[in-house]
Order: C-alpha cells, then structure tokens, then sequence
C-alpha cells in the first residue's frame, strides 16, 4: 500500500494565522480569568459552567431537583439529559475556583486528544506520513478555532461530545462496537446531537446489531439500573416537558444562532442588521423545512455509506456530526466545534488540488476562526453593511460546513482515496 509523503505546506501558513487566536485564548480565558479569581470575581467567569454547577447543588439537595427553577432565574435554564449530571457532578462538588479550573483543563485535554486520535484515524486511512512539524501545526490550526476558545470561555461540553462521538468512532473502525456504543451512548446523555451520528453502524448487519445491544444496554437499562439515583421520573420530564418546550419556545435570532431555521427566518424577516436581538416565533413552514432538510440529509448520508460500505465511513461520520448544529434549533457557534473532523479531513484532500484552491480553503477555515463581535458592536456598525454580507459573515460556520461536507464527498469519490480498504 502506497504511503502518500505529505507536502502540507499550507498548515504552517494556516498555523501562523491560528496564533493571534491563541494568545487571545491565552490571555481571557487563562491570565484575565487569573485576575476576575484572586479578585473574588468568580461568578463572572462562570457564564454554561454555572449552570451545571448550581444544577449539582440542586441535585444533592434532591435527586428530583435536575430541572429545578430557582427564584429570579429563567425557566427551565438547565436542558441537558438526566445522565448528564453524573458528569457534571464532581465539579459541583469541588469548591470555586478550583472546579472551573480542573473543568478548563480537562476540556482542553480530551481536545488535544481527539485531534490526536483523529489525526491517528485520517492517516492511517488515507495511507498519509505527517512530519512532526506538520503534526503540531495541526494542533495550533485547531487551537486557533474560535469555537475552542468560546467552549473554554463560557466553559461548555461540546468538547466533551466531541471526545465522546470520536472515540465511538474510532472503536467502531476497531471492530469493537460494544465499545463503540458505551461512547455514543455517554454523548447521547450528555448532549442529543450524538444520536445523529448513528448511521456510522450500517457498515453491516453484524456491527447494526451490536449496536442496537449496545443502545439497549446503555440508554435503556442504564437509567433503570441508576434509577435509586436519578428517578424516572426525570426523564419523563425531560422528554415529555421540557424537550417539547425548548422546540416551541421562540426562535433566537442573534449572530450566534448559525443554523438552517435561523437562516430561514432571516430570509423572510424585514430585518436590515443582524444587530438586531429579537426573539421571533418560528413559523410551522419553517420547522417543516427544517425537518425535511435533516431526514434526507441523514438518509443521502446513510444510503451513500451503505452503498460504499467503509469508504465512506469517515465522510459520513463527520458530516453527520457537523449537520447537528446546522440542523438544530439553536445552532450556537460553540457547537461548531463539531467541524474539527470535517475540517481535519479537508486539510488533507487538499493536498493535491492547484495553489489557488489551496488559498480558498485558508480563507474559509480562517473565517472560522473569527468569534462574534461584541454585542454592541454588532449594534453599532452593522446597519451600515449590507444585509447580504452581514449574512454571510453570521452564517459562516453553517455555509463552511455545508460546502466541506459537499466538497469532501466529490473529493473522495473523484480520488478513490479508499480504494481497496
């Protein structure tokens, strides 16, 4: 089997523009986060990581107490599954602000180590030999995203179900499906987005059928074997109330919203800047839309990976992934972070495409690394901006995916890059 010897050098181009993101990373989230802490300011810090938090101590008062709504703050604030607390739940035993710190680290963590396993899974795939300079440009391009550094300032889990979804994928390309389905099903009860990415299991009769065992095993008796712990009737709640709620509540229309329905409602709104922070209620129509543009996403996906079996597993897998946010009520650009293997698998077919092309993708994996302005900002300047170009910048991690996803299909079937695996 023929080794491809990398000629990348675009990566340390692309690992130079990374920098100015990681030192701003450095600076917020590390040395000002070190100032806000010593000058008692913790809370200031918190932002998603104080939701879990407050949630745990809700939860050791009462084990009914996961959705509980305290006085003065909004409803329902808390809307991630039962299991999920189990997660969160060491760090709301540790005290401030040694659980926010511990939290940081452990995210950034078991992010170095999906891109390492990642990195392990495309080369070994596509018959690639990375340098070691190569290796840790790498790193620095996807510590320079700026949904990284927004996951580590608002101190979110998406990077959590990034770890989970990468490591179902790499025991699943191990034949070790049981495995497989334990991670697919802690994403799962972490974060739904994870149930997208199911389709990965059609490589054939025998792996569907382990992972069904698998589901059965860690989604269905899991919380019955829990239940002294968490009760049923949590996740009652969560399915039957709160998860109806959130998809009737009105839609979030500002910058960070990057999914289809808000692309939608833009469309058809008289708005003239995206400075504009309105909640609007999403037309029937549009859910519509919305729902039939994720059914033949996934079954395109799924019937084109059936077809070529295992050549095309890693394409569907991380088109699968990153169509959850596009996909989603509330495609937040932290959950964009999903992109890291569709991204990772572009800066590899691109190799052999011509300087020009080469470019083009700097440019848009860079755009990638730009987070939301300042609310007020955004307020400020953007009348002045055309709507058509305020759309394109505040949808840039949706059409960006959407573009890779398409591009790394034809790209794999013009190639034969799996041919003979």
């Amino acid at each position: 089997m023929k080794i491809i010897k990398s000629k990348y050098f675009y990566l340390y181009i692309l690992a130079i523009i990374a920098l100015p993101m990681i030192v701003l990373n450095l600076y917020i989230n590390f040395w000002q986060a070190i100032i806000e802490i010593s000058g008692g300011r913790i809370q200031e810090l918190v932002n998603d990581f104080g939701v879990y938090t407050r949630t745990i101590q809700f939860f050791l008062q009462d084990s009914n107490k996961i959705y509980y709504v305290a006085p003065g703050m909004p409803p329902n604030w808390f809307i991630y599954p039962p299991l999920s607390v189990l997660i969160f739940l060491p760090f709301g035993i540790i005290p401030e602000p040694w659980n926010l710190i511990l939290w940081r680290l452990l995210n950034i963590t078991l992010y170095c180590f999906s891109i390492k396993i990642l990195i392990n899974i495309f080369t070994s795939k596509y018959n690639i030999l990375l340098n070691k300079k190569e290796r840790i440009s790498i790193y620095i391009i996807f510590l320079g995203l700026a949904s990284f550094f927004l996951n580590i300032n608002h101190g979110q889990v998406n990077i959590i179900l990034l770890f989970f979804a990468v490591m179902a994928l790499n025991y699943l390309l191990k034949n070790k499906t049981i495995i497989s389905g334990l991670f697919f099903s802690l994403g799962f009860w972490l974060k739904l987005y994870s149930a997208i990415i199911f389709p990965i299991y059609f490589k054939n009769k025998q792996t569907v059928i382990k992972a069904i065992i698998a589901m059965i095993l860690f989604i269905v008796i899991l919380p019955l074997v829990l239940s002294p712990i968490i009760p049923l009737s949590e996740y009652s709640y969560y399915f039957f109330n709160l998860t109806p709620y959130i998809i009737n509540t009105p839609l979030d229309m500002s910058p960070c919203n990057q999914s289809i329905m808000s692309f939608l409602m833009h469309l058809h709104l008289p708005a003239k800047t995206f400075g504009q922070y309105h909640l609007f209620y999403v037309l029937p129509w549009i859910k519509t839309v919305n729902l039939i543009g994720l059914i033949i996403s996934v079954a395109t996906i799924s019937l084109i990976y059936l077809k070529n079996k295992e050549q095309f597993l890693i394409w569907a897998f991380s088109s699968l992934l990153i169509l959850a946010p596009v996909f989603s009520i509330t495609g937040w650009e932290s959950v964009y972070i999903l992109a890291v293997p569709i991204i990772m698998q572009t800066l590899l077919l691109i190799r052999d495409e011509k300087v020009g092309i080469k470019y083009l993708f700097i440019f848009l994996i860079v755009m990638m690394y730009i987070p939301k302005p300042p609310s007020h900002l955004i307020a400020q300047y953007t009348s002045i901006i055309p709507l058509t170009i305020q759309m394109l910048f505040c949808f840039r991690f949706m059409l960006v995916s959407i573009f890779l996803i398409i591009y790394n299909y034809f790209k794999i079937k013009k190639a034969g890059i799996f041919d003979g695996i």
